[in-house]
């Protein structure tokens, strides 16, 4: 696991390449390294690398990598599990090798078969390519866009980079905020592919190659891969094919000369995850962190699936402390605001992790493509709601109006309710499914955000494809929606809070041959009544007892409402305050204050202010500063 940084310029134009590998440092503490090109026509170019040894530990596998008639130049971060396969037959065409990384693998492969030796690749990858053949920079995507890269295009100058940090060090660059992102960002909680957060910066969407012409300056966009084309439903499931897709990913994803450890909770995935790897003769490390509070803790039931396993368990436990310390510290990380709060315990488990591992495998990917999510349950149930008559709908959204003007949910003492009958009412409000579904998905509707922002663009096309999914199927077409949207919003915390740590995290649930197979699954096969990832769980149950697993999944839970009210409280005031709003010139005051003083006179509605909050300290490190202190 690697950071990638290059550009190219067309005048006489000086970068400091040696800072902007400096910045991603921490993608790649072994080795950094760069290669410049004066090419003809006063173009210049470069291509660096920031190197995290995993393949290879010797610096003979360094980056940038050249073939050996320096025809074709490579800078690459990621992994692709199966190249000891294609270096196999990359021998039969008399291609000789120097070292055993797959970084080798990928460039012969390019130089053998061109764009189309990506479709070969297993694995998780940003590469770029140097052609001077055909005048080309390469930039190629993994299907999913797990693995990040960042372009920025004006005039005469192109510059990419695995993090926005290293483009930001382009003196002439304007920190414009495109108003597309602000409204994903206000609404999802993230940005998706194509938007960055600036304007003239696009990140790479997943299953991409884009083809730069250096003589003309222009990208030519290329899919090489689509879930939605393997939506089509069979009639049943065939467990034991799925088990040995499962075996196999698991497998490849411990390809490596260090040694490797997996996250463990109590939950299914993680679960089934260390299970098959430890049946398979597998010596794995296990990680799981706890807290002390038993609502949010999975350390003790994790614990006796460890050792049911028979796995060398590491157990950390984490305090509150800890989480709140590193609230400051994220938007450093993140370059983009990020507001899943669930960052931060990730962040830690990866510094635990990183004390001893270089490796370790997530077991993240589980809920899209079998069925894992709540909101799966509640469109199965409660998709008929977009059928009722119209004054019923207006009945129900004024009785739960009245609900909210009461005290009476107060009895209940569940923070959740307030965020559930938000959700409710924008459902009520849909017209059809597409709506629906984008309701489940939205924390922010679109009048408070008309009344917030100053300027903002809606951008729903995501949630509009929905409705052009040819599958009648309506569950797999929220996980056909989910893999294109919220997916990313997972891969993101995971690859900036992995690298922050300089560690590799690999997802072996997320191989494109499983996500392929599972997405032809009928959802009926997948959830069964309120049984979510029964097939999952059909699999898990040949190797351990599932009533060792927690009931209610807890994920890496944050009692963020009750931080906002307590420790969190003075460091809001100091980003949210007239000052420093007007200073961003991104939201409306007035109505700020009022989020902010609802909020703080006893209101659980808490979910505006958290994004306006991230969204300010993002602007104080990487736009302008706003406060004073930032400590």
């Amino acid at each position: 696991m690697c950071g990638v940084v290059g550009y190219v310029t067309y005048k006489d134009q000086n970068l400091d390449i040696a800072n902007m590998l400096k910045l991603l440092k921490h993608r790649g503490p072994d080795a950094q390294k760069y290669k410049e090109f004066n090419l003809e026509n006063s173009l210049k170019l470069c291509l660096g690398h920031t190197r995290l040894s995993i393949q290879d530990l010797s610096h003979n596998a360094d980056q940038p990598m050249s073939d050996i008639k320096d025809n074709y130049h490579i800078v690459y971060n990621g992994e692709v599990y199966n190249f000891n396969e294609i270096k196999t037959e990359l021998i039969t065409f008399g291609y000789e090798f120097k070292t055993s990384s797959d970084t080798e693998v990928i460039l012969y492969s390019y130089i053998q078969w061109g764009m189309k030796a990506v479709e070969r690749f297993i694995g998780m990858f940003s590469i770029v390519i140097l052609d001077l053949i055909s005048k080309e920079l390469v930039f190629i995507n993994d299907r999913l866009g797990v693995k990040p890269l960042y372009i920025y295009r004006e005039q005469d100058i192109l510059i990419f980079a695995s993090e926005i940090k290293s483009i930001l060090e382009y003196k002439k660059f304007k920190k414009n905020i495109n108003p597309k992102a602000l409204a994903q960002f206000m609404q999802y909680g993230y940005i998706q592919p194509p938007l960055s957060i600036f304007e003239k910066i696009e990140k790479i969407e997943p299953a991409s190659v884009y083809r730069y012409s250096l003589a003309e300056q222009k990208i030519i966009k290329n899919k090489y891969w689509d879930v939605l084309n393997f939506s089509d439903v069979r009639d049943e499931l065939n467990i034991e094919s799925l088990h040995d897709l499962l075996k196999k990913s698991f497998l490849y994803r411990t390809v490596s000369d260090v040694p490797i450890s997996a996250f463990l909770s109590s939950g299914v995935d993680s679960s089934l995850l260390s299970a098959v790897l430890t049946k398979q003769n597998y010596e794995l490390n296990t990680i799981t962190i706890g807290v002390d509070d038993s609502k949010y803790n999975e350390a003790k039931l994790a614990k006796e699936i460890a050792k049911g396993l028979n796995t060398k368990h590491n157990e950390y436990y984490i305090d509150e402390k800890e989480v709140i310390n590193l609230v400051e510290k994220m938007p450093f990380y993140f370059d983009e605001p990020f507001a899943d709060s669930s960052m931060y315990p990730t962040y830690l488990v990866n510094k635990m992790a990183s004390k001893k591992y270089k490796v370790a495998l997530s077991a993240d990917g589980g809920d899209e493509s079998f069925g894992g999510y709540s909101r799966y349950l509640f469109l199965k149930n409660f998709s008929s709601i977009i059928s009722l008559p119209k004054a019923l709908k207006i009945l129900l959204l004024y009785f739960i109006n009245i609900l909210e003007k009461t005290k009476i949910l107060n009895l209940f003492n569940i923070p959740a309710i307030p965020l559930k009958l938000t959700k409710i009412k924008n459902v009520l409000k849909a017209k059809n499914i597409s709506e629906f579904y984008e309701s489940l998905n939205t924390y922010i509707g679109n009048e408070q955000l008309k009344s917030l922002c100053k300027n903002y663009t809606l951008d729903n096309g995501y949630f509009k494809e929905f409705d052009n999914i040819e599958n009648n199927d309506l569950l797999n077409k929220a996980m056909l929606i989910d893999y294109k949207t919220y997916l990313y919003q997972v891969l993101t915390k995971v690859d900036r809070t992995s690298m922050a740590n300089s560690i590799e995290v690999r997802e072996p649930l997320l191989d494109h041959k499983v996500i392929e197979y599972a997405i032809s699954i009928s959802s009926d096969e997948k959830i069964v009544g309120k049984n979510t990832k029964k097939p999952l769980k059909d699999i898990l149950s040949e190797y351990l007892d599932i009533g060792l697993l927690t009931k209610t999944k807890k994920g890496f839970s944050v009692p963020i409402e009750k931080w906002l009210r307590s420790d969190l409280e003075s460091i809001v005031s100091k980003y949210i305050n007239k000052k420093s709003i007007e200073l961003s010139n991104t939201y409306n005051w007035n109505e700020v204050e009022k989020i902010k003083n609802k909020f703080y006179n006893g209101s659980d509605d808490y979910i505006a202010l958290w994004h306006i909050f991230i969204f300010q300290m993002w602007y104080n490190q990487w736009v302008d500063k706003i406060i004073e202190d930032n400590k």
